[in-house]
């Protein structure tokens, strides 16, 4: 008969000991005393736990019986199938259902009614047992923890040695001065903003050995791993996050779970396990500062967690030139309001900006109503540009800006000073009254009104206090408006500088400028109409939160008749009248775009037959 072995143990820490060879050697045993063949593809070696059939080695055991590919199954006891007595029915009944024998190594338990009986016995015992180790596992690390020791792996992080290295022992780490300066080093790099993988390749270009090769030197690595030739950029992510190197190691930081899912496209349940980092507050996760001693400062890591967040920002995904579409992370749906991806155009036509078909709305998953637009980088790059510099070259528009933020910093300025005045009057009032009940105090001789004028000056005490914060505050906001009016002068600078160097600008300092300038493209479909009755493509807002606190939006709208913001056009003045344009973008092909100039008595398009604008394009080639 063609015969499967299983053999299984609970958890990773087993693998490399006697259990399973030991397993396999009585199964096999077994097998030839019932001269039957091992069939040795479907030879399973399992490290997962018992609690339920859902593991990869059974999975492939159990479809290996549906395929009629084996006729019998060793195991050496009724608990390596599994720890609960229901999963060890199915298993069974499905081997039965499909002419399979099921062979126990070590158990006598047969097809009788009084072996079926005791089956399902051993599988409820199996259950409890398995209740019962989880029950004093938890206790005897809760107590570990307690008393302020880590829980100890098979070997220590990298970067770090045991600092009592003995077997048992191992509660504490200390800096390993071979490697600590490489995660010092790590940590630098990706604060001076490289790359991750790019980080990777440097490493292995400067011969750094990766942490398992470290552990393969010095004769402490796990049994059964391969120690890696290259780093690989997963690795430096998790250091990145792992905030044992900056002091601040805790016990249970990750929470493992497992859930069963049913994926619609096969219908077959599956155990899927997640790993979610617990809370800080968490009271599953002790706080050890004890337990291993900082590499980096925690100012370091701020600026490696902001870098990373801004270069996953800036990605355009491997193989990409990042600078391949300028509004990339800066355009959102107008629809749906989702930032749009960017990618790439079958047949040439190059890249695009879209929005995805989902977008999340209260927990679930909605198709986004504008049906998922898209716009051609070529458009929206070239004429979103030209827009924000067409704004900036008008000086009007930054001084006007300017100036209504000093109007407010002035009357800003002029209320903290009557405050700050009104706050000095009153705590002059408070001081008087306290001096004038302390000598009240001092000439009483009765307990009970000494008392009753004591708490009385506790109490204008406290509210000398109070003042004294408030005047604080309001220095401190004094101080904010000399700090405001000082950016007022810089940035107004700096907009002259980016204004006259902009036609010369690369790629990467036109993005930078649109970043610093806080633009942001809206993007609609095509056919949108804008409420007001004129066709929209996109629209820029500019928000500038560092001295106005209110967003600009390009184009402006102009006098009783708006702009479409589907096109790019030059500042207006009053004087200027209605003109079409023809223009030819990347692409090749002739694009219409209007520019619309104002005129007094003359602020409407002339309009056809069907009460349409003359000239007005109703729909962008994008």
């Amino acid at each position: 008969m063609r015969t499967a072995i299983y053999c299984r143990v609970s958890t990773p820490g087993q693998k490399n000991t006697t259990s399973l060879p030991e397993q396999e050697r009585i199964n096999r045993g077994h097998t030839a005393t019932l001269a039957w063949e091992v069939s040795e593809p479907h030879v399973y070696r399992e490290v997962e736990g018992g609690e339920d059939l859902y593991r990869p080695c059974m999975d492939r055991l159990w479809d290996a019986i549906m395929a009629h590919e084996i006729d019998a199954v060793v195991i050496d006891v009724l608990d390596r199938l599994s720890r609960d007595e229901g999963d060890v029915g199915a298993f069974y009944h499905h081997a039965d259902r499909h002419g399979v024998t099921i062979e126990l190594a070590s158990e006598d338990l047969d097809e009788s009614e009084q072996g079926r009986t005791m089956r399902a016995i051993t599988g409820i015992m199996g259950r409890m047992e398995r209740a019962d180790i989880r029950r004093r596992t938890q206790r005897g690390r809760k107590a570990h923890v307690a008393a302020g020791k880590m829980y100890a792996g098979p070997h220590p992080l990298y970067g770090y040695l045991w600092g009592d290295p003995k077997p048992g022992e191992r509660t504490y780490y200390v800096v390993d001065p071979e490697t600590g300066w490489v995660v010092v080093y790590i940590f630098e790099q990706l604060a001076d903003g490289m790359p991750i993988r790019e980080l990777a390749r440097t490493l292995d270009a400067r011969g750094i050995p990766t942490p398992f090769q470290v552990l393969e030197a010095r004769g402490q690595l796990p049994n059964g791993r391969i120690a890696a030739t290259e780093w690989s950029h997963t690795t430096i992510q998790r250091m990145a996050w792992n905030p044992a190197y900056w002091g601040e190691h805790s016990a249970g930081r990750n929470e493992r779970t497992a859930v069963k899912v049913r994926p619609v496209e096969t219908g077959i349940t599956k155990k899927v396990r997640k790993t979610r980092e617990r809370d800080a507050d968490d009271p599953l996760r002790v706080a050890l500062p004890n337990a291993s001693p900082a590499l980096v400062s925690r100012d370091l890591v701020s600026r490696v967690h902001v870098r990373l967040a801004q270069n996953k920002e800036d990605s355009a995904g491997r193989n990409v030139d990042p600078l391949a579409t300028l509004w990339r992370r800066l355009a959102v749906c107008g629809h749906c309001g989702q930032k749009m991806y960017t990618g790439t155009r079958a047949h040439g036509e190059g890249r695009w900006y879209s929005c995805r078909s989902r977008s999340i709305n209260g927990g679930s998953f909605d198709r986004c109503s504008g049906h998922a637009p898209t716009i051609a980088a070529g458009v929206l790059d070239v004429a979103g540009w030209a827009a924000v510099v067409a704004w900036l070259q008008k000086e009007r528009n930054v001084e006007r800006l300017l100036a209504e933020w000093q109007h407010e910093e002035q009357s800003t300025e002029h209320s903290v000073t009557s405050r700050l005045d009104a706050v000095a009057d009153t705590i002059a009032a408070l001081r008087a009254k306290m001096d004038a009940l302390a000598e009240t105090i001092a000439e009483t001789s009765k307990g009970e009104s000494r008392r009753t004028l004591q708490e009385k000056l506790d109490r204008y005490a406290d509210q000398v206090t109070a003042e004294e914060k408030k005047r604080e505050r309001l220095l401190s906001e004094a101080s904010e408006a000399v700090d405001h009016a000082r950016e007022a002068r810089e940035v107004r600078e700096w907009v002259r500088v980016v204004a006259r160097k902009a036609s010369t600008m690369t790629r990467a300092q036109q993005r930078a400028t649109l970043k610093a300038l806080g633009a942001v493209a809206t993007v609609w479909r095509a056919d949108y109409v804008h409420p007001d009755g004129w066709p929209q493509r996109y629209k820029i807002r500019l928000h500038w939160t560092g001295f106005t606190g209110q967003p600009v939006t390009l184009p402006a709208a102009h006098n009783a008749h708006p702009v479409p913001d589907n096109v790019w056009y030059a500042m207006v003045t009053p004087d200027d009248v209605p003109e079409i344009v023809q223009e030819h973008l990347i692409g090749g092909r002739p694009v219409q775009r209007l520019v619309y100039r104002n005129k007094p008595g003359k602020n409407k398009l002339p309009r056809d037959e069907h009460d349409r604008p003359i000239g007005r394009p109703q729909r962008e080639d994008a």
